[in-house]
């Protein structure tokens, strides 16, 4: 429960600024049983407030491709609904990449074993 004051100083630099890194770990098993350990490292030269943007872009594009004579229930949307879209996620990626945002996957699968 940070205050107003805190979380901007903490998540907003509006400054020319450096890259932005991220890197994202995921451990576990997939479908068929196997260990998986994927380390997707993310770098955006433009920083943080453009890797931002990026993605906002993403998430509005089913929104922007809707006819002008669609209706759209009022709801709150998650990024996770962007699964419903038109964009694959090849597309996703060139467009990241397109913007000059440097995407790394590095997988290692291992058969599972019980100890």
């Amino acid at each position: 429960m940070l205050g107003k004051s805190t979380r901007q100083k903490i998540l907003y630099n509006p400054v020319a600024g450096s890259p932005h890194h991220v890197i994202i770990q995921i451990n576990g098993r997939n479908e068929h049983g196997m260990n998986v350990k994927r380390q997707v490292e993310i770098t955006d030269p433009k920083g943080q407030t453009h890797l931002t943007a990026l993605g906002a872009a993403i998430f509005a594009q089913p929104i922007l491709r809707q006819s002008e004579n669609a209706t759209v229930a009022p709801r709150i949307l998650f990024p996770e609904d962007i699964g419903h879209s038109e964009m694959t996620a090849n597309d996703i990626l060139e467009f990241y990449r397109s913007e000059g945002v440097q995407i790394m996957v590095h997988d290692e699968t291992k058969k599972s074993r019980t100890v």
